[in-house]
């Protein structure tokens, strides 16, 4: 599992000498955690994207006590979570002032709020709360930058976790889509990736394919799982070819060998890498993928409909395949797919940019 960690601290912070660093490192690894990012983050640092579990299964963030409501401040915008008050905590900390005979401050107060739906973490030696947030993302763990703090609240809390999640079966459902990128992908699903907890949606971005995988484990509840997937499947509906994280090209390899059709494929502008990349990802290209030289001797003074048209026809004849695809190019951002068989020619006109194929 990948993890990575998020300290705030003093600017003179060092990585190499801290005691608290290398007492997690090696707790986390015997677990299976591998930490292979550390950022140091100063106050005034207001990027976001620190938090970002992009390839990460966890995020481990330790703060300075005068940084700690500021960093959990910061978690909380990220994951787009209220911070209210956790009753659990506050309940501990009202029983702690009672049983110590001491009266709360407005700081320990501050201490029982959290992101919402988070998990408190005890701190045996403070009021300093940390916390478990499993998002859509990934999981954060949210713990003060204290050694002696830091020992009890990942030995007793923290690595139970961790093991209790080791033991649930993980299941994935994932779908190939093609047309979106990630942004597109998650704006479909109303821009906050799933709705439901402990589900996560991922999109693997490989544009113009997308990869969604939906995990979950066998903790979810079954209602939540079927709900989930369904949306999932009704929102994307128009963009998935395949229920598989397999590539475009492995899919329609398998659909012209079940079919035993071939297929020739004519490139302007995309430099023969579609080609490639069926000869790349596909042990047996060669069975269903016929080369073939056409004649490009064209009249450029027609519309480029014409002439891809025209092309898509002497490939068609040339090449004896079953099935012929065309692509070129009007110009940098305009281009035609032309895809033919022995009973018509289909063309589409279609533009790429940032947000995706329109």
């Amino acid at each position: 599992m990948k993890a990575k960690l998020v300290v705030f601290s003093k600017e003179d912070f060092n990585f190499i000498e801290n005691k608290t660093i290398n007492f997690l490192l090696p707790k986390l690894y015997k677990k299976n955690i591998d930490i292979n990012n550390i950022e140091l983050v100063s106050r005034n640092k207001n990027d976001l994207n620190i938090f970002s579990l992009d390839g990460y299964d966890y995020c481990f963030i330790l703060a300075d006590e005068n940084v700690y409501e500021f960093a959990k401040q910061k978690l909380a915008n990220y994951v787009d979570k209220p911070i209210v008050e956790n009753k659990f905590a506050s309940n501990y900390a009202n029983s702690y002032s009672v049983k110590n005979q001491i009266k709360l401050t407005k700081l320990d107060k501050q201490h029982t709020f959290m992101p919402e739906g988070s998990r408190t973490i005890i701190n045996a030696l403070s009021l300093i709360f940390g916390f478990i947030l499993e998002s859509n993302e990934g999981t954060y763990f949210f713990l003060p930058n204290k050694l002696l703090e830091l020992e009890s609240m990942i030995n007793d809390s923290v690595i139970k976790f961790l093991e209790t999640e080791e033991k649930r079966k993980q299941y994935s459902e994932s779908l190939k889509i093609f047309g979106l990128n990630s942004d597109k992908i998650y704006t479909l699903l109303n821009g906050d990736q799933t709705g439901f907890d402990k589900t996560d949606v991922k999109v693997i971005d490989d544009f113009p394919e997308a990869t969604v995988i939906v995990r979950y484990n066998d903790a979810t509840p079954k209602v939540v799982v079927d709900s989930l997937l369904r949306m999932v499947g009704e929102r994307l509906n128009d963009f998935i070819v395949d229920q598989s994280d397999r590539t475009l090209s492995q899919i329609v390899m398998e659909v012209l060998d079940v079919q035993n059709k071939s297929l020739s494929i004519f490139e302007s502008f995309t430099a023969g890498n579609i080609a490639h990349t069926f000869a790349s990802e596909n042990k047996n290209a060669s069975k269903n993928i016929k080369a073939c030289e056409i004649d490009l001797n064209v009249d450029k003074t027609q519309p480029v409909v014409d002439i891809i048209y025209n092309i898509t026809l002497d490939l068609l004849i040339r090449s004896k395949s079953d099935i012929v695809l065309s692509v070129l190019n009007e110009d940098e951002n305009v281009y035609y797919i032309a895809v033919g068989d022995k009973n018509n020619i289909h063309i589409f006109k279609d533009v790429f940019n940032a947000d995706g194929l329109n």
